[in-house]
């Protein structure tokens, strides 16, 4: 199991794979950064689907590098 904060604030959340961490963090960014997520809405689907990759690879590499804690 890997503890991570969220990439925005000081929230934490856990999750046994990236997937599982991902979806765990979900409502949190619904709640708490819905005005983020929303500054995107005037973004080409192109440059949203482009942000939203960069975004999963850099916090897959955030949760891989993470040591996992029992």
């Amino acid at each position: 199991m890997k503890t991570l904060k969220c990439d925005m604030c000081d929230f934490v959340e856990k999750g046994d794979t990236f997937e599982n961490w991902m979806s765990n963090l979900k409502s949190h960014y619904g709640e708490k950064h819905m005005d983020f997520m929303m500054q995107k809405s005037n973004l080409t689907d192109e440059e949203k689907m482009a942000g939203m990759q960069k975004w999963m690879s850099d916090n897959r590499a955030r949760f891989e590098s993470e040591p996992g804690k029992n």
